[in-house]
């Protein structure tokens, strides 16, 4: 990656935040047997932080402020790469339901297979996008369009600032008490 190419680099830095969720997953495996009270807290969060940070967030700035220009320089792409990801997050939020019909049923074994089998495709997702699709973005940006894509990022996190600075402490937070 460029270092120039802000928007992908922005991007990335958010992936970094949402893998943690593997770790802070792997630290209640097993918890619903000794603290099932804590277990549903800590997978509440991770379902909050799932639809708000790396959905409602990340994923809009992918969606709605990347991919189309992606797919505006190269068409080919939205029927490729671009496609595919945005398929993906579809995935990712059909998932999130899943893992919410788990919990209601108080299957908190499901609930965990289910958050590691999500967690293990958002992974796979994740390192797509940093080593193919975010390199192909920064091959096809000029260094003017980076700049605006990068601003019109930066308003998202400036609209959703507050919540998003509590939702990455909050994953530090479980991970001291756990």
């Amino acid at each position: 990656m460029r270092s120039d190419n802000k928007i992908t680099h922005l991007l990335i830095q958010e992936h970094e935040i949402i893998l943690q969720l593997n770790q802070l997953l792997e630290k209640i495996n097993g918890l619903w047997n000794k603290d099932p009270k804590k277990f549903l807290e800590v997978i509440q969060f991770m379902i909050k932080f799932c639809q708000f940070y790396a959905d409602k967030i990340h994923h809009f700035k992918e969606e709605q402020i990347l991919f189309p220009v992606m797919i505006e320089q190269n068409p080919i792409l939205e029927q490729g790469a671009v496609g595919e990801m945005n398929e993906q997050h579809e995935t990712f939020r059909e998932y999130i339901q899943d893992i919410k019909t788990a919990i209601e049923n108080n299957d908190f074994k499901s609930t965990h297979t289910s958050f590691q089998k999500y967690l293990a495709l958002l992974a796979d997702h994740i390192q797509i996008e940093n080593f193919e699709v975010f390199p192909m973005a920064d091959d096809l940006l000029t260094p003017e369009l980076n700049e605006q894509l990068y601003f019109k990022a930066l308003d998202v996190d400036l609209e959703y600032q507050k919540e998003k600075e509590e939702l990455s402490k909050q994953i530090q937070s479980y991970f001291d008490i756990i």
